[in-house]
């Protein structure tokens, strides 16, 4: 009988080796198959038109010679087709080179190790707080997915500011997974809120009587300085004026610190006409 075509053999498991084959047409009286391999016993499988076998059990690292021949009662075999495969084993976690991570504000740069025989790798974060999956690399072409197995590097875009996120690189190969997870944050980290929210002052410098004018007649003007720390330790100050009126009145100062622009909200409250008053910011 003719012999089936298009053999392949293909690792689908640490231990498993599946076959598939192509029927010949016309089947000619076929009425199965005959799988031999490398260490194990012939197995028979029967039906003309079946097209693949999973062989089990299998040595994980050792070398498989497979032939297949079809079975057709009372007639030799033709000559068998041969194909060879080694098992490999499942890949050793990558390793994360944390010395080249890049950050900005909302991008995250990584590389990693390839280990040996890895046919693949995905990326996938999510927000450390959470606790759930956020998103997924995206392979070439733009879809969800495996990156190329020789890949060793992505970069992580449309983050949040000042956020932490758990990483994992996963590498794969036909035997199975290995991953890698690690913690990282994008710019910022709060530092410098933190550290501004609890430096900064105000000061009343003067405090001018306007009542018989008549812009003014309902109040008096302030000029407030206004004096900020930043992360870095560097100050800044900026003059504004208010008008008081009877209970309260609002001046709100602008100001660029380490290329941030900062809202700062002064509020005074008239005590009495005497000039008696106090001033806090928030």
């Amino acid at each position: 009988p003719p012999s089936p075509t298009d053999v392949t053999a293909v690792q689908d498991g640490p231990t498993s080796i599946t076959v598939t084959w192509t029927p010949p047409d016309p089947l000619d009286g076929i009425t199965g198959y005959r799988i031999s391999f490398t260490g194990g016993s012939d197995v028979d499988i029967d039906g003309g038109s079946t097209n693949s076998y999973t062989l089990t059990g299998l040595t994980n690292g050792q070398t498989y010679t497979i032939s297949i021949v079809a079975i057709v009662p009372n007639r030799p075999t033709s000559a068998p087709e041969v194909r060879e495969i080694t098992l490999v084993s499942v890949p050793e976690k990558p390793t994360i080179d944390m010395d080249i991570i890049d950050t900005t504000s909302t991008t995250i740069t990584i590389s990693w190790s390839l280990p040996p025989d890895v046919t693949g790798s995905e990326v996938s974060w999510e927000l450390t707080e959470e606790g759930r999956r956020r998103g997924v690399c995206n392979a070439e072409g733009g879809t969800s997915g495996r990156l190329p197995a020789d890949q060793n590097s992505y970069t992580i875009d449309k983050l949040r500011s000042r956020t932490s996120y758990d990483i994992t690189v996963t590498v794969f190969n036909p035997a199975g997974n290995s991953s890698t997870t690690f913690t990282r944050s994008t710019d910022g980290g709060g530092e410098f809120q933190r550290q501004f929210t609890q430096k900064h002052s105000s000061t009343v410098t003067a405090m001018n009587d306007n009542k018989t004018d008549n812009l003014y007649k309902y109040g008096s003007i302030a000029t407030v300085s206004i004096k900020l720390i930043d992360a870095n330790q560097a100050e800044s100050t900026s003059n504004t004026s208010a008008i008081i009126g009877g209970v309260v009145a609002v001046a709100v100062a602008f100001m660029i610190i380490t290329s941030l622009t900062v809202i700062v909200v002064v509020i005074l409250v008239l005590r009495s006409r005497s000039g008696n008053y106090s001033a806090k910011t928030r």
